[in-house]
């Protein structure tokens, strides 16, 4: 989220004003990058301070270059957090493209849980 808050996803920002369209773009931000590119935040050092590494996943603390806070995950798990992504954005697309209220619903439903409001 933070790393869409700064750069965007497809030439807009993130839309922290329509929750919809920003779970989307999280979503589609996982799903198409597979988590495979590395997400550096460059507020305290350049990019170039970061050395690369052979963890399949990588974000870089805002603050230490030395530090890719996702080192303790392996390959399985950056394919089971891409496989859920693609799941969840499914289900967000069926929500989006019911035909009635109560299939939206039932698909957000499924996403967040029973208790997700309805009204």
């Amino acid at each position: 989220m933070a790393h869409l808050w700064d750069v965007g996803w497809n030439g807009k920002p993130l839309q922290v004003d329509d929750y919809p369209a920003a779970i989307e773009q999280v979503l589609s931000y996982i799903v198409r990058t597979g988590l495979r590119t590395p997400i550096i935040f460059t507020d305290y050092y350049k990019a170039e301070a970061v050395n690369a590494t052979a963890h399949p996943i990588q974000v870089w603390d805002p603050v230490n270059p030395e530090n890719n806070i996702t080192c303790g995950y392996i390959e399985q798990d950056r394919q089971r957090l891409v496989n859920h992504a693609k799941t969840a954005l499914e289900t967000i697309s069926m929500a989006a493209y019911a035909a009635t209220k109560s299939e939206a619903l039932e698909a957000w439903r499924e996403l967040f849980g029973p208790t997700f409001p309805g009204e």
